[in-house]
């Protein structure tokens, strides 16, 4: 009698762990990342090259990156970026972004994109190989206010 009782307290824990287990896998089914919006200005707020940080050798305080909802882009304040024309800007993934492609009439580039939330700000960050051989960059670029 008291096997019984032990087996049916056993099945009825077993029955209700697989009913939780299988409502928490429709519910994580739901969780989709919500799409990237870019659209601002954006101003650098660290410049790496070769793992070494050279922002404070440069003047980068009137450099903009501007992004418009209508996926086009400008620049202000020219600096030796990797692009120097306008033109039209995306991701290649809304919602999980890892490439951002800026193209212009003259060049099409693609950025490997970050956009990570750095002491309670989001940021956006792009790195790239370009110049000489064995040069990397790392741009970090806050929301200009």
């Amino acid at each position: 009698m008291k096997n019984n009782i032990v087996k049916k307290i056993l099945y009825a824990c077993l029955g209700l762990y697989i009913i939780l287990l299988s409502s928490c896998q429709k519910d994580l089914a739901k969780l989709v990342e919500s799409p990237k919006d870019i659209s601002g200005s954006w101003q650098i707020v660290q410049l790496i090259r070769n793992k070494e940080d050279i922002t404070p050798n440069l003047d980068l305080s009137k450099f903009r990156i501007v992004f418009n909802a209508d996926k086009t882009f400008t620049l202000q304040d020219q600096f030796s970026f990797v692009v120097s024309d306008p033109g039209t800007y995306s991701l290649d993934d809304p919602n999980y972004p890892s490439l951002l492609k800026l193209q212009t009439p003259n060049d099409t580039i693609g950025l490997n994109f970050e956009y990570p939330i750095i002491n309670g700000k989001r940021q956006i960050r792009f790195s790239i190989s370009q110049g000489c051989q064995g040069n990397n960059y790392e741009y970090s670029f806050l929301k200009a206010q």
